[in-house]
């Protein structure tokens, strides 16, 4: 089912869980989110989104500017996209979980306008290890405006591990995205 929740006040979020279905829609003044999961698997409206501790998670929409530190942000539940329809700038301290299958089968962070990397981290994670060849490159991070910055362990070309498998990702950015290649042992 579906449902909408429209408030004018803003919303504090400090410890718990904070879920939006998919199908359902929930508009508010500003989400200010210090602790806790907040998992959009429907839409979330606030004014704007300030997630300053805990985790944003899901394969639904945002829609408000995001501001990130000392965060989690990991798409999918467990693996797909979640959208942002506004400005995002992941600071100092956010990590971004990325989840891994095939390379067509991966989570995604889709920012609609211009998405600002600012010392935040990028994890790669998988149940095993992922089927990647090594000349695709599979795209996990977009922005329709412009990506700015690299992740602070991720520079252009660098090799990201998954977990001991001993498998990793070579990491490689445009002006929109952020792309994996998979390199092997």
């Amino acid at each position: 089912g579906g449902g909408k929740l429209r408030s004018t006040n803003d919303l504090t979020q400090a410890a718990g869980l904070l879920v939006i279905d998919a199908g359902c829609q929930a508009e508010f003044g500003d989400l200010t989110q210090s602790g806790g999961t907040s998992r959009v698997d429907g839409s979330l409206l606030p004014g704007s989104l300030d997630l300053a501790g805990g985790t944003l998670t899901g394969s639904g929409v945002v829609g408000a500017t995001l501001t990130a530190a000392n965060s989690t942000v990991a798409p999918g539940s467990p693996v797909g996209a979640l959208s942002i329809l506004f400005d995002t700038t992941l600071n100092t301290g956010t990590n971004v979980e990325i989840e891994l299958v095939d390379s067509t089968t991966v989570d995604a962070l889709l920012v609609t306008t211009d998405l600002t990397l600012s010392v935040a981290t990028l994890e790669l994670m998988a149940a095993g290890v992922p089927s990647f060849g090594p000349t695709e490159l599979v795209p996990v991070i977009s922005a329709g405006g412009s990506l700015i910055g690299e992740f602070a362990n991720a520079p252009e070309g660098s090799r990201l591990p998954i977990g001991a498998s001993g498998f990793s990702f070579e990491v490689h950015y445009t002006s929109q995205a952020v792309l994996l290649t998979g390199f092997g042992t």
